[in-house]
Formats: C-alpha cells, sequence, structure tokens
C-alpha cells in the first residue's frame, strides 16, 4: 500500500479499504506534531512509523497532505471500526435471511425442493454443478508396479 499511495490521503484509502482506520495518536512527537496510528481491523493500535519501510521523515513528508488533528483519536476509530463491524454483521445476517427464504421447501413442486436440498446436503452445501473435483493420486513408476493386476495375481500365488 505504501509503495501505490503517492500521498497521505491515498495511503489513508488504502488503509480503510484494507478495513483498518488512520487515527491521531495520545502522545506528541518532538516536534509538537502527533503520531500517525493504524488500528487494524481486530481494533489494535499500531503506530504508522514502525510499519512502514521508510525513515521517519520520509513518512511525514508523504503524510504532510492529511492534518493529525483532523484525524480521529485512538478510541474514537475504534469505535468507528466496530460500527462497521456491526453493519457487516447486519449485512450478512440479511444475506443469510435471503438464503434461507429461497431455500424453503417449493409449495408447487416439493419433490424437486426436496431433491435439491439432499443434493446441497449431500455435498456440502454445494449443490450438483458445484461439485468438488477429486482426482485420481499420482502414482510413480515403482509404485504402479504394485496396483496392476498381473502384480495382484502374481502375490496371489506366491501366498
Amino acid at each position: 500500500m505504501w509503495n501505490a499511495a503517492d500521498g497521505g490521503k491515498a495511503l489513508n484509502a488504502a488503509l480503510e479499504a484494507h478495513g483498518w482506520q488512520l487515527a491521531r495518536g495520545d502522545k506528541t512527537r518532538a516536534d509538537g506534531g502527533a503520531y500517525f496510528m493504524a488500528i487494524d481491523p481486530n481494533g489494535e493500535a499500531h503506530e504508522l512509523r514502525r510499519m512502514m519501510p521508510v525513515k521517519a521523515a520520509q513518512l511525514y513528508a508523504r503524510m504532510a497532505d492529511i492534518d493529525p488533528a483532523s484525524l480521529p483519536s485512538i478510541k474514537e476509530a475504534k469505535a468507528i471500526l466496530e460500527a462497521g463491524q456491526i453493519e457487516l454483521e447486519a449485512a450478512r445476517a440479511e444475506h443469510q435471511a435471503r438464503e434461507a427464504a429461497r431455500s424453503q421447501v417449493d409449495e408447487i413442486r416439493p419433490d424437486r425442493a426436496a431433491a435439491a436440498a439432499r443434493e446441497r446436503e449431500k455435498h456440502g452445501g454445494r449443490g450438483m454443478h458445484q461439485q468438488r473435483q477429486t482426482h485420481a493420486p499420482r502414482i510413480s513408476g515403482g509404485q504402479r508396479k504394485k496396483y496392476s493386476a498381473r502384480h495382484n495375481r502374481q502375490r496371489k500365488r506366491r501366498a
């Protein structure tokens, strides 16, 4: 993300796209400015300077287009992320409710709906057209001999 972003606003947008939140640190630097903090999706705070593969002067030069005072504090950023997680969970619940309603028994053709439900259960939630592909194991030349019919007959005669 650092290499793709040409400024602080682009880096902030990239962080938000990956579920992170840029925040203002509680402590101040020697020059009086605030530290830039990144809050991960789990709610943990990380100092942006320590995460980036550049010197601190380069980081603060590139982040010059963002005023740290305009950023939320660490607590506020965690609350923003938590609110986003709540919205995400609500969207997931809505999607699951739609899927459950769609998979209800078809009143007109109950036999087809029941057959489709059995197929989904049989294939681990996947329909017939979404079956997992399985392949026979690869057998090396030395092992191939073990599995040939002729070899099995010879083993039976010896026993």
